[in-house]
């Protein structure tokens, strides 16, 4: 299992982070990149606008509030289209800012040669990571993920569905009053 060194903010998400603290937008997530640039432990990577050599790039699953400010966010790793494998080895949140379009808000770093593989679909027909990003969004009163990216969903996001149906079900029928109105 890959081990990654604490994702850092760029100075675009901080920018964004300011201009959502004003209230004038919305924190809009977008999607998740990866990557298998290497890194110095002497880079600055609040400066970094782009993965380094960025191989893919994934639709966000779920967004979770853990607390005032921080979110936990999932999405499905997965080589499908991969013609050549890859390691891991850098991470990219990317958010919607409406000055600037879609800017790199995190970068997450792995530790020197603890990446994780990813084999192409040759290799193996379906090889994915389930991948939970914690991040921080300062006292955001609203953060979403874009919608309709046709992410895959994981098993544990299906399962708290049925969940939550199941107890909407269990609360008992629905009753529907129809009025007839002349």
């Amino acid at each position: 299992m890959a081990r990654f060194k604490k994702a850092v903010i760029t100075e675009k998400g901080l920018a964004l982070i300011n201009k959502v603290q004003t209230g004038s937008v919305n924190l809009e997530f977008t999607k998740i990149s990866t990557g298998e640039g290497d890194y110095t432990d002497s880079e600055d990577l609040t400066k970094a606008i782009a993965l380094k050599e960025k191989r893919q790039d994934f639709a966000l699953s779920s967004i979770e509030v853990v607390d005032n400010d921080t979110v936990k966010i999932r999405t499905v790793i997965g080589n499908q289209g991969l013609e050549s494998g890859y390691y891991i080895k850098e991470i990219g949140l990317y958010a919607a800012d409406p000055d600037e379009g879609e800017i790199l808000y995190s970068l997450a770093v792995a530790y020197q040669g603890q990446w994780d593989y990813l084999p192409s679909e040759v290799e193996m027909k379906l090889a994915t990571i389930t991948l939970d990003t914690f991040s921080s969004v300062a006292n955001a009163s609203t953060v979403t993920i874009q919608g309709g990216t046709g992410a895959y969903a994981s098993a544990e996001d299906l399962e708290n569905l049925a969940e939550k149906l199941q107890e909407h079900i269990d609360t008992g029928p629905i009753v529907v009053i129809e009025e007839n109105i002349p």
